[in-house]
């Protein structure tokens, strides 16, 4: 979240995300999933360049290091590659 709000600057939108008080009110939801997540549980295909690799591709046009949503992506294109 850190790293898409940093490409987000870099592109000139203005704001700030507390990402620890995102993250404190996720935990305190019970039964609540993803999408991406209900998608992989159904077997549907998973939005992961329209989401990921949307944002990986903005912070490299404005010159933002994106490791660990690199890593991220990687994992999710390593994960729909092998059938269910």
């Amino acid at each position: 979240m850190t790293e898409a709000m940093k490409v987000g600057q870099a592109m000139g939108v203005v704001g700030e995300v507390d990402v620890d008080a995102r993250i404190a009110y996720a935990a305190r939801l019970d039964d609540v999933k993803t999408s991406m997540l209900q998608d992989f549980e159904r077997g549907r295909p998973l939005e992961v360049d329209p989401i990921l690799g949307a944002v990986l591709e903005l912070g490299e046009r404005y010159g933002v290091e994106t490791p660990e949503l690199r890593q991220t992506y990687g994992a999710l294109r390593r994960l729909v590659a092998i059938p269910r």
